[in-house]
């Protein structure tokens, strides 16, 4: 390639599944059909990827009684838009019990095609809904039945994330 400046687009290019400053990137050109590298840039600047906020988390239950199997009520704002094929991963701390294996999406997201999927797994902990349209920062709220701990205080946080396509 002669000398000065190139314009490249890339297409498919996916974020990765965490917060920070990313060290730079290795550009390649290379010779098509046989991936000899003609020619390489280690020179490309570092960008940092910062995670949209999750607004106005609420995770209620009543009564709050160990060892006992309650409705819990969990709402939130995503600060950015979820695609549709998105996903949504609620992650209870591991002192829970456990986990009813379906919730039910309230309010905030409307079924695709597919139709609406809300499952839980106890080993993990974990929630997860697919099969939801393009959404909107907007006020979404879910419920599922779980067995609250054993232990008396202050239970660990929840994780609320959204993802652009399916929990990686």
């Amino acid at each position: 390639l002669g000398t000065g400046s190139k314009r490249i687009r890339l297409r498919n290019i996916q974020n990765p599944f965490l917060k920070g400053t990313l060290t730079g990137f290795l550009f390649e050109s290379m010779k098509q059909g046989i991936n000899t590298v003609i020619e390489q840039s280690a020179s490309i600047n570092s960008i940092t990827i910062t995670a949209g906020a999750i607004n106005s988390p609420s995770i209620t239950a009543t009564p709050l009684n160990r060892n006992l199997r309650v409705d819990y009520t969990i709402s939130f704002t995503p600060s950015n838009t979820i695609p549709a094929g998105g996903s949504i991963q609620i992650t209870f701390p591991t002192t829970y019990n456990s986990l009813d294996s379906t919730c039910r999406v309230i309010r905030g997201l409307t079924a695709s095609a597919s139709g609406l999927s809300c499952t839980a797994d106890s080993t993990t902990k974990t929630v997860v809904i697919t099969g939801f349209t393009e959404t909107p920062p907007q006020f979404i709220q879910i419920k599922i039945y779980a067995t609250n701990p054993n232990d008396i205080g202050f239970t660990p946080q929840f994780q609320i994330a959204s993802f652009t396509s399916a929990v990686p």
